[in-house]
């Protein structure tokens, strides 16, 4: 069964990306690495062409964002933290 000429092209197309972009496990590492510092423009510009083809690593891209984002709101000293159980808050 021959492949029509549009999904010859976007199979290749999908090809080139895959050998040019670092594999999954290396975007993770990379992700959790741009956290903490700016990556290389190249870099930047390999994981964002990771992402139109390969959905998981976009979606754990937006997970770590959402758990910075979530770990930034928490204060950072203890005494700050209500330490009641949350059913005692609700009847005090």
């Amino acid at each position: 069964m021959a492949t029509s000429p549009k999904r010859y092209l976007i199979e290749n197309i999908v090809g080139f990306i895959v050998s040019i972009t670092p594999p999954c496990h290396h975007i993770t590492l990379l992700l959790s690495q741009s956290m903490d510092r700016q990556l290389p423009v190249r870099t930047r510009l390999a994981i964002r062409l990771r992402f139109e083809i390969w959905n998981w690593c976009k979606r754990y891209g937006q997970q770590i964002a959402v758990i910075r984002k979530a770990s930034r709101s928490v204060p950072e000293r203890a005494e700050q933290l209500d330490h009641k159980p949350y059913f005692q808050r609700e009847v005090d």
